[in-house]
Order: C-alpha cells, then structure tokens, then sequence
C-alpha cells in the first residue's frame, strides 16, 4: 500500500490496485493484484491461495449464516497452504459511505467476536481476503508516515 512514487516497477514485482466510486449516492469498491512479468512460484501459490479464499467466500455467502462460519473456513484454507492471514485490515460493509458496518474480517478469533454478524438479504458487502507468507503481521506505516 502507498502513494505513487518514482519507483519504477521490476519484473516479479506484484501491485494491488484498489480503486473506489461514489456515484448517484452509493460507492462502488474493486481491487485487483497484478504480477509484473513472472513472478516466482511461491509469489503465484500466494496470489493462488487468496484468490482461492475470496470464492470460498463467494461460494459459502447466504442469508442467515454467521460470518465466522465463512471467516473460519477462508483461514482454514490459508492456512493449510502455509500463508498467514492478515488482521490488521478487513474488508467492510459499502452502501452510501466507502467504509461502513460490518467489519468483515478473513479469519476468527473467539476473543473478537464483536465482529462476527449473521448475514441478511440485501446486505452489500467488500470482502478482501489479505493473505501474508510468513506471520499474519504487516507493517503500514512508509516513511512518509501514511497509513
């Protein structure tokens, strides 16, 4: 995450591009990851891995179904395959604001369980599974200070 700059991007780099719309009232919200030529293997099992993780959500979304039942299965996945799951950041409800309630996070922790909701018609949800190799850990914060 972070500002342009003057880097230029290198062969097996990966960028996320994640773009928002405010239009007639509502916002719109997509984001994709890009390989910059080829990238190596255990960097395209990644991309596999949470790609994988987001149809699992696709797949398991109804009306009445507790989120962490989803959440629980999207860890399970990552975590099999050796990633860790990212929790400082998780995708959110969209409607008339960018970032609205639930929050919607791709993993469970009974501790949080102020996070967990059950599902309703109608509700429009952006969910972003953010996947890590190594330890669940990010850091955010680039030396101009923006988060």
């Amino acid at each position: 995450m972070g500002f342009p700059g003057d880097r230029v991007l290198a062969e097996g780099d990966v960028v996320s591009v994640d773009c928002g719309v405010r239009l007639d009232g509502y916002c719109g919200d997509s984001a994709t990851t890009l390989e910059i030529g080829r990238v190596g293997s255990d960097v395209r099992q990644l991309l596999q891995v949470t790609q994988q993780a987001l149809q699992i959500a696709i797949r398991e979304i109804r009306p009445k179904r507790w989120w962490s039942e989803i959440a629980i299965g999207m860890q399970k996945h990552v975590e099999a395959a050796g990633f860790s799951v990212v929790r400082e950041f998780v995708g959110h409800g969209i409607g008339r604001e960018m970032h609205e309630e639930p929050k919607i996070p791709n993993y469970f922790d009974p501790r949080e369980r102020r996070m967990d909701f059950v599902l309703c018609p109608g509700m429009a949800l952006a969910v972003e599974p953010m996947v890590n190799m190594g330890v669940a850990d990010v850091e955010y914060e680039d030396s101009t200070g923006w988060r």
